[in-house]
């Protein structure tokens, strides 16, 4: 039974992930017609605790087997590459003869120039013009990676000719980010007041609440948290994701009085004493240098944006580099 044998993988992916990748591969294989939509679930749940190698085989095939979702996938293949995954998805995708594969041509090279840490080469070809009908996702990663390389300019300029393109929700998520890259703070003040006045509605606080994230501000998080706090719907299963998103923002601007206060309004409107809220604000309370966000996502039901802002902001520390060995004296 489809239904039995998602709830049982998703249920055990934090205490037995071993058996929850187990009943992931068997959805995929045992109900084809539902691949794409189980895909994307345990993408999640790889995400979520952290496996990115795991994370990036997959979306790697995804990008070739789901071509409808493969602007996703690809996101999905860049995102998890650049936390630990390493190259050899990228590389094999570059290397695939596939139709499919083909579009990405273009993104992967520049990536491995990047990566080689050839800025000045991807920089060249980050702004040279791209084809105009390739996958949306090609113009969200020239515009971050523009950013990325300290082209605000650049980044904003690709930003306004492709929006259309991108969507407004795309839009607005990376013309904040962009602006915040540059230290252009004032600008992004007044243009977050304008987003936050002209469309207040739930995929706009989860925007706002990934990009506080991602760049902290306690101002703009009062502004956001305060009217949604007041005026937004109670919690409930619908929108869980934007309420947690909240609580996440005002943890990552150390506002601990309206993380409790997100808390308190989640509890009642659960009517349950929410213990997981107590271990997410002890994980804020922490230093962001020693805290890895793979630690609380398993039990944080926020949108995918929200995650990808967490592992940004709390990717634990390095792994320590090992001393040369000594030399031994003659």
């Amino acid at each position: 039974d489809y239904a039995i044998g998602l709830a049982i993988a998703k249920n055990y992916q934090l205490t037995r992930p071993d058996v929850s990748d187990r009943f992931f591969g068997q959805l995929m294989r045992t109900h084809p017609a539902a691949r794409d939509t189980t895909a994307q679930d345990w993408y999640r749940a790889l995400l979520g605790r952290g496996d990115f190698v795991r994370a990036a085989g997959l979306a790697r095939d995804q990008v070739v087997v789901d071509t409808a979702h493969a602007n996703f996938w690809m996101r999905a293949l860049i995102e998890c590459s650049r936390r630990g995954a390493g190259d050899a998805a990228l590389d094999s995708l570059r290397a695939d003869p596939a139709p499919a594969a083909l579009p990405w041509r273009r993104l992967l090279e520049t990536e491995a120039l990047l990566r080689a840490g050839r800025r000045a080469e991807a920089r060249a070809a980050l702004s040279a013009p791209w084809p105009t009908l390739a996958p949306a996702f090609t113009f969200y990663y020239q515009a971050e990676a523009l950013a990325g390389l300290g082209d605000t300019v650049g980044a904003l300029d690709l930003l306004a000719m492709r929006r259309a393109t991108l969507g407004d929700e795309v839009y607005f998520a990376l013309y904040l980010d962009a602006l915040a890259a540059g230290g252009k703070r004032a600008q992004l003040a007044r243009d977050f007041d304008a987003i936050l006045g002209a469309s207040f509605n739930l995929p706009t606080v989860k925007l706002l609440c990934a990009h506080l994230v991602r760049w902290p501000d306690a101002t703009l998080l009062a502004r956001v948290a305060d009217r949604f706090m007041a005026t937004g719907p109670a919690y409930d299963n619908e929108n869980a994701g934007v309420w947690f998103s909240v609580v996440c923002a005002a943890g990552s601007a150390g506002d601990f009085g309206r993380v409790r206060r997100a808390a308190q309004q989640i509890k009642q409107a659960a009517k349950t004493d929410f213990r997981a809220l107590d271990a997410v604000e002890a994980f804020f309370r922490a230093s962001a240098a020693t805290q890895r966000a793979t630690t609380i996502l398993p039990a944080l039901p926020v949108p995918l944006d929200v995650t990808y802002a967490l592992l940004d902001r709390y990717p634990g520390p390095r792994a320590p580099v090992a001393a040369p060995p000594a030399r031994k004296k003659p």
